[in-house]
């Protein structure tokens, strides 16, 4: 809206002067008189039973003028804004305050108003002040006090420490975290960590498969999970982020029966007694699938000859899920050549270098992630049908996984083929590979 203008570029404004009604200049033409022009004050709106005066400045624009009456501010009030939008929302909400808290809206200072009416601006009628205060206050001022994200890191891992998690699980908590607080700096605050962030840091290394980001974001919400429950966030930023997608379920790949064969050949008919020694953790993955990161903890007296089982307890087994396996006989026969113990642990030294040199001297040259727990799953199930008894042998907690990987890795008879290769009876063998589908 424009003020009052100036009649002609020629003439200058000699003085101004205001009263409560009226507005006079006096201005001297470019011939040298004087003109003294008289000029009514600009419109009024009525909001609410309170007037809005449009006032003109001395620079020829206009404000806006609330004239609060005593009954409704308990004494008249004059406030003044730069906009009739403002001056309007002011006069509504100096309405309502009267309406619900009588005269104690009218408590706070001018800047304070102004704040107020800026801030409800904001919210656009999707919540209150004190609401949006009640937020401020929880995310800004956690109960627990400020904290950076290496301490919460430091009070993190020794939370795990107490809980008895694994050490490998430990490792793997630290080295995410490390990468994620090396992305985002130490010494942020937990509490200024947004949802934006976190997703722009999973997608920050183009070389991270599906399964690593996914491996990543547990990892992350399990660590501000805990801050959550410490009380040094309100909430945890990463919900708000989208879990990466699940890999594709690709089939896993399972030995022949001619190369399970051959490669327990190659471990018994060395004359190399350390790589001998590797027997017995290779017999327990390839005909009990015990899983490589337990036998790796497993010890001798877990195993129990007479009863043909191994006991897996709870502080070796995955999710401490506890568990007994059955030792099948063809099982016993080898653990039998290759020698049982009384104590001590099942894995042997140089364990790994070992088993790749038993697989090249058995002629395999690719070797399946998780080969031979893979193919005791497949082989198992084609020999007993039975999806629930050899869930349970792996330690599944449910069925499913069993059908969507192992159940079409086999052929018909191969299962009985496969639990009847022995130290003292390998039967002339008809290579029977895997099928891919």
């Amino acid at each position: 809206m424009s003020g009052i203008k100036e009649k002609s570029s020629a003439r200058v404004r000699k003085s101004w002067e205001k009263t409560q009604r009226t507005i006079y200049r006096i201005y001297q033409e470019a011939d040298g008189t004087t003109v003294k022009e008289k000029n009514k004050p600009l419109a009024t709106h009525t909001v609410k039973g309170i007037k809005v005066r449009e006032l003109p400045l001395k620079d020829g624009t206009v404000s806006f003028q609330c004239d609060i009456p005593s009954k409704i501010a308990g004494k008249r009030r004059l406030i003044r804004l730069k906009t009739l939008d403002e001056a309007i929302a002011y006069a509504e909400q100096a309405f309502i305050r009267r309406q619900n808290k009588g005269l104690e809206g009218f408590n706070l200072q001018s800047d304070q108003q102004q704040d107020a009416l800026k801030a409800l601006k904001t919210l656009a009628d999707r919540g209150t002040l004190q609401e949006a205060a009640k937020f401020y206050i929880a995310h800004h001022f956690p109960k627990a006090g400020d904290i950076s994200l290496v301490e919460l890191q430091a009070k993190h891992e020794k939370h795990l420490a107490d809980l008895n998690r694994r050490p490998h699980t430990i490792r793997e908590n630290t080295s995410r975290l490390n990468d994620l607080i090396s992305h985002l700096k130490p010494n942020t605050l937990a509490k200024n960590i947004t949802a934006d962030a976190l997703s722009t840091y999973l997608q920050s290394n183009p070389q991270w498969s599906n399964h690593t980001r996914r491996s990543h974001y547990a990892v992350i919400r399990s660590y501000l999970n805990f801050a959550v429950e410490e009380k040094y966030l309100q909430t945890n930023p990463i919900n708000a982020v989208k879990r990466p997608p699940k890999p594709k379920d690709n089939k896993p790949g399972i030995l022949t029966i001619e190369q399970t064969s051959k490669l327990l050949d190659a471990i018994k008919s060395t004359e190399n007694e350390a790589q001998q020694a590797i027997g017995p953790y290779v017999v327990l993955a390839l005909f009990c699938g015990i899983r490589a990161e337990e036998l790796d903890r497993l010890t001798w007296d877990l195993v129990d000859e007479e009863k043909q089982t191994v006991e897996i307890p709870e502080n070796i087994a995955k999710k401490h899920r506890y568990r007994y396996v059955d030792i099948p006989d063809n099982a016993v026969m080898w653990l039998r050549h290759f020698g049982l113990k009384a104590t001590g642990p099942i894995r042997a030294k140089n364990h790994r270098k070992l088993v790749e040199l038993s697989r090249d001297q058995a002629g395999i040259k690719k070797w399946p992630k998780n080969a031979m727990r893979h193919s005791f799953a497949s082989y198992h199930f084609e020999r007993h049908g039975d999806s629930k008894k050899t869930a349970n042998e792996l330690g599944h907690r449910g069925e499913d996984l069993l059908f969507s990987h192992y159940r079409s890795l086999t052929k018909k008879g191969s299962g009985s083929q496969y639990f009847a290769i022995s130290p003292t009876n390998q039967p002339n063998i008809i290579p029977m590979p895997a099928t891919a589908s």
